[in-house]
């Protein structure tokens, strides 16, 4: 079993850096530092977090100058691509190919395996039903995986999360996605907070959904949440009033994780990413909880 986390938001913020790639190196070794001493076995890095890509196009002079970083550790690597990434988008198609494509050949450079991204949303100017949507992230999705085929990598399509026009909310269309861009490379990156919130919202069975994403998972994200959503506005996340999927450590919501590792510990091969950067300090106790749900 790998238990990885994300890299963190954290690593860099450049509207507040005088010195943006001196604190970014800075950052980035203390962030790693500190996932070491934790005792974690992999780590997922948004190249948009270290100010890799620039309209669309991986700097391949900027990523290079970090390799001697991520190389000094013993952790494997995983990339997500930027959040705003939709190939489901009329609007951004283009650039949002040249963004996957860019990640690809970042996961390439740092020997990451794998790349997750978002399903993905529309926009209101896009116009289109989510059949035509689905239509247009596969076709989209098949020329990448090709690409990425070429570059080692696979790529794990993330479940939606309760923004009013993401799409693949259910495991059974992330499914489909994967299965009708006929690439042997695309998968499932199952996020377990987000599927909690949405089988609350929509009714489905959670654990049936898991089920049902299991043979095409190769790669998960963990936290926790209450399972409850803003009536007013889904994609609320709300730590008071217990709102969205908020990232939280595992134990401190109600997702039942005890459960969900007994279903999936026999045929999952993947990480399990543990995704609370916002509240590393709990990192210990989650992974000791985490790795009590095995015995």
């Amino acid at each position: 079993m790998q238990i990885g986390s994300s890299l963190g938001s954290e690593t860099v913020n450049p509207t507040r850096n005088l010195f943006p790639c001196e604190n970014l190196r800075s950052r980035l070794r203390q962030r790693l530092d500190f996932l070491e001493d934790v005792g974690l076995d992999s780590v997922e890095i948004s190249p948009d977090g270290l100010n890799l890509i620039k309209d669309g196009i991986l700097d391949k002079k900027e990523a290079s100058s970090l390799l001697d970083i991520l190389a000094s550790y013993d952790f494997s690597y995983v990339v997500h691509a930027p959040m705003r990434t939709s190939l489901a988008s009329p609007t951004l198609l283009e650039i949002s190919e040249k963004i996957v494509r860019s990640c690809i050949d970042f996961s390439n450079l740092i020997d990451a395996s794998v790349l997750t991204m978002h399903s993905g949303y529309t926009l209101s100017q896009d116009r289109l039903s989510e059949p035509r949507a689905l239509r247009i992230l596969v076709g989209s999705l098949a020329q990448c995986a090709a690409y990425a085929t070429e570059k080692g990598v696979s790529i794990g399509i993330e479940n939606g999360d309760m923004g009013a026009t993401h799409i693949c909310r259910r495991t059974d269309k992330l499914v489909e996605v994967a299965k009708n861009t006929g690439k042997n490379n695309v998968g499932i990156t199952l996020d377990f907070s987000h599927l909690y919130i949405s089988a609350n919202y929509y009714m489905f069975d959670f654990m049936d959904a898991i089920k049902v994403a299991l043979p095409y998972m190769i790669h998960s994200h963990l936290s926790d949440n209450f399972g409850k959503f803003d009536p007013v506005s889904p994609a609320t996340h709300d730590l008071v009033l217990g709102y969205g999927a908020m990232h939280l450590p595992i134990g401190w919501g109600c997702i039942p994780y005890r459960d969900v590792v007994k279903t999936i510990k026999k045929d999952y091969r993947g990480i399990y990413l543990l995704e609370f950067s916002r509240y590393a300090e709990y990192y210990h106790e989650a992974i000791e909880k985490l790795k009590g749900f095995f015995i």
